[in-house]
């Protein structure tokens, strides 16, 4: 092969990663938005309705002793049941709905606004080469870029229920991130160099499998690099360029097969980093599905065993206090959590894993309060004569149950332990991969503070 034709190759592209091809995002009119973000109400709402339908059946036996439905020509306790869950759910999403959970910017706008400023920074780079004359090499690196900005902005326009899921930012990162991997096949040597330093202080502290070897790969690639932006006098006696002259491809020649190579590894290992991060940031959001998940099916179960006692008769001071436990409970919870929360790191955005926890922790804590007073009650019977469930409720002749209630209302905090060790392995796998980062560009995916 000549010597042109080696200065005339490109390196050639990768295999295409289906997961950042972009699909056509429909077009939605007026209504088609009200009705996403009514979806996106109801669904942000279906694990809390169980519990407030049941406050409000507590509510109901407490003040009427009569349900509505109940009595008429049906008389059967399904019909309050069913009409006071669907009162609950749809109280709870009426304002939801006005928040427009439907919308990007509105589930969470600091990986909205993440997201934004970094599509504007490759949207600046399609600017500098636009109408420039190009490589088929890179004219083709040009177009993935520019399909992708496309994409993007066009998904971030949609209105439905991917972004209260998360899912919708994971997807948009991880075309984001192929896409900025993909800027060091095409922009200037000296552009690549910083961002390979940039991914080797990053690799100096991560967890990330193979940092070693990726950091020794790095260095190569950077030391190839620095060869190619260097021009070569191979004779002592050769005269410099004049200012202004053209400086033969030779001296630079960013598209001989080292510097392809290099450039070539510096894409790998940036893909790989912001593939390391992304899938965590995944592993965040797939968290807070299930935590939400068990939350609602949980909610569901104790909402029906609620209407079972209602239904066998139970006495309504048996209802109210143990109501009243679960909500001592459920404060317990609380307080225990946000004193956890103080101690943990929230710089990192988890995508809504906190929330979800601040709403789950006080209904399990409930839940165990009324089982300690149970328990307690048990217990005691071993010493009297009987057990009276509905005597250990009366908390005012039994006041040592509020204190087994409360004790009791901690205990979730040990079942959501291993829960919260692997929220929190996540995170510091992700700052990891972030420090020593320069300051002059945003590392990773961070919404919030990178």
């Amino acid at each position: 092969m000549s010597l042109r034709s080696d200065l005339n190759s490109t390196p050639a592209l990768p295999n295409p990663d289906l997961r950042l091809v972009p699909l056509p995002s429909p077009t939605h009119l007026p209504i088609q938005c009200v009705l996403s973000h009514i979806e996106a109400g109801c669904l942000a709402t279906a694990p809390l309705a169980p519990t407030a339908a049941g406050l409000m059946t507590v509510v109901c036996v407490a003040a009427e002793r009569q349900l509505p439905g109940w009595g008429s020509g049906f008389g059967h306790p399904l019909i309050p049941m069913l009409f006071l869950l669907l009162a609950g759910w749809s109280i709870l999403a009426v304002p939801c709905f006005a928040l427009g959970l439907a919308s990007a910017d509105r589930v969470n706008p600091g990986s909205y606004g993440e997201l934004v400023t970094r599509l504007n920074e490759l949207k600046a780079s399609r600017e500098a080469w636009s109408g420039k004359a190009a490589s088929e090499g890179r004219d083709a690196v040009h177009r993935s870029i520019s399909l992708q900005i496309d994409s993007i902005e066009s998904d971030l326009r949609c209105r439905d229920l991917r972004w209260l899921l998360g899912s919708g930012y994971i997807t948009l990162w991880r075309r984001l991130n192929g896409a900025e991997a993909l800027l060091s096949l095409s922009e200037p040597t000296t552009r690549v160099m910083a961002w390979a330093e940039e991914n080797l202080a990053r690799l100096t502290q991560s967890t990330i499998a193979g940092a070693p070897e990726m950091s020794a790969r790095l260095k190569e690639a950077l030391q190839s690099l620095n060869n190619a932006t260097t021009p070569a006098r191979p004779n002592p006696d050769e005269e410099w360029p004049a200012v202004g002259d053209a400086v033969p491809v030779a001296h630079f020649g960013w598209e001989d097969g080292v510097h392809a190579k290099a450039r070539a590894t510096v894409w790998q290992i940036q893909r790989a980093i912001s593939e390391y991060r992304t899938n965590r940031y995944a592993g965040l959001v797939a968290v807070r599905k299930q935590l939400i998940g068990a939350s609602g099916i949980t909610a569901l179960t104790l909402y029906g065993l609620l209407w079972l006692a209602i239904a066998s008769g139970v006495d309504t001071n048996v209802l109210v206090a143990a109501t009243g436990c679960y909500l001592l409970g459920g404060l317990v919870g609380l307080f225990n959590l946000l004193y956890l929360q103080a101690r943990t790191d929230s710089a990192i955005d988890d995508y809504g894993l906190t929330v979800a926890r601040l709403f789950v922790t006080p209904q399990l804590a409930g839940l165990a309060a009324v089982l300690g007073v149970i328990i307690a009650s048990v217990i005691g019977s071993t010493q009297a004569t009987g057990l009276n469930l509905g005597a250990s409720f009366n908390l005012m002749e039994r006041p040592a149950n509020i204190l087994a209630a409360a004790a009791v209302a901690l205990s979730p905090g040990i079942v959501l332990r291993q829960l919260r060790r692997r929220t929190e392995e996540y995170k510091e796998e992700l700052g990891s991969s972030r420090q020593g980062k320069p300051r002059g560009r945003k590392a990773g995916n961070d919404a919030v503070s990178t």
